[in-house]
């Protein structure tokens, strides 16, 4: 991939942004304030997972970066601070720094 510039980065190669596979046999349970809640999938060789839990009604969200293991287990503590009634995503992502003119870039390629 490759960026023209602009007024913050200049022309350059985005070269190494990687991408992981995309997610499949994943399982997103049901969010209950108080009681453990366990994510699975297929591990994709990513570099990290975001799990996130949304609650539009508290006005936030939780946010945990478990490892590419297959499996994540969210706490009981941290589903009573979320609470019952949101959504959640998980999401499959690979970070690479690239430099541009200078510029060190975070390059966050992501899959869902």
């Amino acid at each position: 991939m490759s960026a023209a510039g602009g007024a913050f980065i200049p022309a350059g190669s985005f070269a190494s942004l990687r991408l992981p596979k995309v997610l499949t046999n994943v399982v997103q349970p049901t969010i209950t304030a108080g009681q453990t809640a366990t994510f699975t999938w297929t591990p994709t060789g990513a570099d990290s997972m975001i799990v996130s839990l949304y609650n539009q009604a508290r006005g936030g969200a939780v946010v945990c970066y478990p490892a590419d293991s297959g499996s994540f287990t969210v706490p009981a503590d941290v589903t009573t601070a979320a609470g019952s009634g949101g959504w959640s995503t998980l999401v499959a992502f690979d970070a690479s720094v690239v430099t541009v003119g200078g510029r060190d870039i975070l390059l966050f390629g992501d899959s869902y």
